[in-house]
C-alpha cells in the first residue's frame, strides 16, 4: 500500500490534536451530545488515524474498528479493544450491511474531491438497514489566521478539499441515506455536523 501523507505527522498527531487544536475534546462533546451508541453496535471510524476517538468511544461498545490508510497512524493505536485496519476507503474490507454507525471525524478534506464521494457510498453498502453515518467535519471562516492555518496543513499532510455542508447534504442524499441533516454545534462553530440514516 502507498505510503500516506499523515505518515510524516503520526509522530506529533495526537499531542497537537489533543494540546494545541484540542480539538480532540471538542469532538467528543459533539459526540456525547449527538450520538447514540448502544452496547450491541459495531461502529466503523473512517480515516481514524491514531484512534484518539475510537479510545474514548471503546467504553460504549464492545465492537470497533478503526480503518486509515497511514500505517504509522494506526501503530500509535496501541489497544487491544479496538481492531485495526490499513485499507482505503474506497475499497473497505467490509461485508455488506456490517455496520451499525460509521463515523469521519475531521477526514474528509483529506480525502481528494473525486474521492469523497466514493468513500460515501462505500460507506452507505457497509452501514446496516437501519445503519447511521456520523460526519464532523471542519468549514472555515474566510479570516487570516485561517489562511495561515490552512497553508500549513496543506504543506504538511497535502491540499485539503473543504466539503461545504450543502454540498454534503446533497451528495449524501444522492447516494441514498435518508433524513439528512447538518448543523453546526454552539460551542465549535468552526465545526458542523452531518448526520443520515439509511
Amino acid at each position: 500500500m502507498a505510503r500516506s501523507r499523515f505518515d510524516k505527522v503520526s509522530f506529533f498527531y495526537d499531542f497537537v490534536e489533543k494540546f494545541l487544536l484540542k480539538d480532540y475534546q471538542g469532538s467528543l462533546e459533539i459526540f456525547d451530545e449527538h450520538l447514540t451508541i448502544q452496547p450491541h453496535d459495531v461502529l466503523l471510524e473512517i480515516g481514524g488515524g491514531t484512534g484518539l476517538i475510537s479510545k474514548a468511544l471503546k467504553t460504549k461498545t464492545k465492537s470497533i474498528t478503526v480503518v486509515d490508510l497511514s500505517r504509522k497512524m494506526l501503530w500509535k493505536v496501541q489497544d487491544p479493544v479496538l481492531t485495526v485496519l490499513q485499507a482505503n476507503g474506497t475499497h473497505l474490507p467490509f461485508h455488506e450491511k456490517s455496520v451499525d454507525i460509521a463515523y469521519f471525524v475531521n477526514t474528509l478534506h483529506h480525502i481528494p474531491k473525486p474521492d469523497q464521494k466514493l468513500v460515501l457510498q462505500e460507506t452507505f453498502r457497509v452501514l446496516k438497514e437501519p445503519g447511521t453515518i456520523f460526519i464532523i467535519e471542519v468549514w472555515y471562516p474566510d479570516t487570516f489566521t485561517v489562511r495561515l492555518f490552512t497553508k500549513f496543513e496543506d504543506f504538511l499532510v497535502g491540499k485539503a478539499d473543504h466539503i461545504s455542508p450543502e454540498q454534503l447534504t446533497t451528495i449524501l442524499q444522492d447516494i441514498g441515506f435518508q433524513n439528512v441533516k447538518t448543523f453546526y454545534p454552539k460551542k465549535h462553530s468552526w465545526k458542523y455536523v452531518a448526520m443520515a440514516m439509511k
